[in-house]
């Protein structure tokens, strides 16, 4: 009975430890690719957006060139606006009204998409 109480009792350490190697090596490792992540996707900002009532046009301005500018007018689906430069210049198919609710969303590979909600002045 002794010869098996003392191969157990070396066993556990060593079995214990084991473990604790790998653990330690993963948890450096996880943290890592979330901090190599962080710098990789950049903010762009989206300003001076003009929406007035009895016209037909939104326009706005993008801190990143070449974006792809998508705006909703209403309940209507996502169309592209043209984007020359930082700006961006979308035609509505009719003339907008007064509260109606335009979103529009900016996309960029290597950006956070950037999403912005207002209303027709």
């Amino acid at each position: 009975p002794a010869d098996p109480g003392t191969t157990n009792t070396p066993s556990e350490p060593g079995n214990t430890a084991t473990p604790e190697d790998p653990s330690n090596t993963d948890k450096p490792s996880g943290p890592e690719p979330e901090e190599t992540e962080k710098p990789e996707k950049k903010t762009m900002k989206l300003s001076g957006i003009k929406a007035k009532t009895g016209t037909k046009k939104v326009t706005g301005t993008v801190s990143v060139k070449k974006a792809v500018v998508k705006v909703k007018v209403g309940n209507k689906d996502y169309k592209k606006a043209k984007v020359n430069g930082k700006k961006f210049t979308f035609t509505a198919s009719s003339k907008l009204k007064k509260g109606t609710k335009i979103t529009i969303k900016v996309t960029k590979t290597g950006y956070k998409a950037v999403t912005k909600t207002t209303k027709v002045k």
